[in-house]
């Protein structure tokens, strides 16, 4: 994605299947930032377009943190159709577009089925269903050793510790666990958002986990059964709780007490 170097950095991705985002804070200093002159070289799959995007070179930002103190918060929401993330009154999605990068065009994958199964690896590996290997939300498990999660990669070649509060049990359960049981420091498996999004917020106020992975699952709820239409009541007031859940994720980074200490 983007690398960026700042207190709290941004590059919220709102997507078709998920909206991926970190986080940024005002009155801050930042360090050198590449940036990205128009969303034109979005509006294709994400990966092709990031080859002739206007980025510097890997590595030419100038930060101070060290390792040990750069964290990423992972928000990923199932269902939530980019339409309706831009027409619904949603302040903490309004919020993060304010403070970075971000695409209402971009591809999480192209080669395989409207699923979360196929999507949510995809989003978690970079590549297509047809490298992964997961093609169905029943075959989790046939993720290729080839291409692993970011989660693996930050836990194995990083040394980073990983935590992942989820709602749809087979990402646990059928992906992360059976790639490497040895993944996460920590996990949750909870059944409504709001009992989800509380356990990683008592991570971020509590714990000092390097990356955390979340996942909603009331959108795509919502979404089944009222064909995910942003005009309808129910997926509206789905997005918007999610949109609410979201908001107190954020504030809880902006609000820890090492925050000034910390690149997120």
């Amino acid at each position: 994605m983007v690398a960026s170097c700042s207190k709290l950095s941004l590059f919220p991705l709102v997507l078709p299947f998920i909206g991926i985002v970190s986080l940024n804070a005002q009155n801050i200093e930042y360090c050198t930032t590449p940036t990205i002159s128009s969303l034109n070289e979005w509006k294709s799959d994400l990966r092709q377009s990031s080859l002739g995007a206007s980025l510097p070179p890997a590595g030419t930002a100038s930060c101070s943190f060290p390792k040990d103190n750069q964290k990423v918060l992972f928000l990923g929401v199932d269902g939530f159709r980019a339409a309706s993330a831009a027409m619904l009154p949603l302040p903490n999605i309004r919020r993060l577009e304010s403070m970075g990068v971000f695409s209402y065009w971009a591809s999480t994958q192209q080669t395989g089925i409207t699923k979360s199964g196929p999507g949510w690896t995809s989003m978690l590996t970079g590549v297509e269903p047809t490298k992964h290997g997961v093609d169905a939300n029943y075959d989790l498990s046939d993720i290729s050793s080839l291409y692993p999660t970011f989660l693996k990669v930050a836990k194995e070649d990083l040394g980073k510790s990983v935590a992942a509060s989820v709602v749809w049990s087979p990402l646990i359960d059928d992906l992360i666990n059976v790639e490497d049981p040895a993944t996460l420091d920590k996990s949750s498996i909870k059944s409504t958002d709001a009992s989800m999004a509380s356990e990683a917020k008592k991570w971020i106020e509590n714990e000092n986990y390097d990356v955390i992975f979340t996942d909603f699952d009331g959108c795509d709820a919502a979404g089944h059964a009222n064909d995910f239409d942003g005009y309808d009541d129910e997926y509206r007031a789905a997005a918007i709780k999610v949109d609410t859940l979201i908001g107190s994720l954020l504030d809880a980074v902006e609000n820890r007490p090492t925050i000034n200490d910390e690149e997120w």
